[in-house]
């Protein structure tokens, strides 16, 4: 898809899907949003720190099989050269990876386990035991009491 930017040059870079162009700031420079999160990133002419961004924190295969800088063809075919294999082991971090939980979420978790503790008489030093922690991590592995 190629999709004009400005009067001076015309986009054709993916990243464009998610991210629009905001008036220049206070200070001169250039900004861009990302649609999905609403971060605000610098944009100097490249699209390679949107194109970061999308990989580290949105990115899904079956959504964006190719977004700009990935690897084409290598020597060992479309899927297989050294450079993918490591990226997608790079990569397999932040894709698997859940979002931190939200403030008001964890305050939640915290105010239920508060209720479920006093409720039940139990000892304060329930939290600190492994099990416990094997208990909560499986149930939700963002959450920290």
């Amino acid at each position: 898809a190629v999709r004009r930017i400005s009067n001076e040059r015309i986009s054709t870079s993916t990243v464009w899907k998610y991210f629009s162009k905001l008036p220049i700031n206070a200070n001169g420079k250039q900004e861009v949003q990302c649609s999905k999160c609403f971060k605000k990133l610098a944009y100097c002419s490249s699209t390679t720190g949107m194109s970061k961004h999308i990989k580290a924190f949105h990115w899904k295969p079956e959504e964006h099989p190719q977004l700009p800088g990935a690897k084409k063809k290598g020597p060992m075919g479309p899927s297989g050269d050294v450079e993918t294999i490591k990226s997608r082991e790079f990569m397999s971090k932040y894709i698997h990876a859940k979002p931190p939980l939200a403030k008001s979420e964890s305050q939640m978790l915290d105010r239920s386990l508060a209720r479920f503790v006093v409720d039940n008489f139990l000892a304060l030093r329930i939290v600190d035991s492994a099990s416990f922690k094997d208990l909560m991590n499986n149930a939700n592995p963002q959450y920290k009491p």
